[in-house]
């Protein structure tokens, strides 16, 4: 079973459920399973201030381990909106899994990055 499930609701904007992926002090990545049916339109990443200077890098696979979306150096501290400029803008049916991937450690006490993704 998918962690978040998104449906296309007839040319409508609609928005996934924000999801929280926790980062401890040394953890480098984290997933979760997205269940998509509908064209992806743009994806929000928000990053937290970690206590060491990094980037994340979001990947998006299919089923067979393909990557349909790739989107690295986003910086920390801050809200980053992926749209059809980053190639996030894709027709999407399945199951897919959502990777972060950090370029360091964390450090001091980790941090969550959070995903939103919107179809239309």
């Amino acid at each position: 079973m998918a962690d978040v499930k998104l449906s296309s609701s007839g040319g409508k904007m609609l928005r996934s459920q924000r999801k929280g992926l926790a980062f401890t002090a040394t953890s480098l990545t984290n997933s979760y399973t997205l269940q998509c049916n509908g064209q992806m339109n743009m994806a929000l990443i928000e990053m937290p201030n970690f206590t060491n200077a990094i980037t994340a890098t979001l990947t998006i696979s299919d089923e067979n381990g393909v990557v349909i979306m790739n989107k690295a150096s986003i910086a920390e501290n801050a809200n980053t909106m992926l749209d059809a400029t980053d190639d996030f803008d894709k027709a999407m049916a399945g199951t897919y899994t959502v990777l972060i991937t950090l370029s360091g450690v964390a450090g001091g006490t980790g941090g969550t990055v959070y995903t939103t993704f919107y179809l239309i």
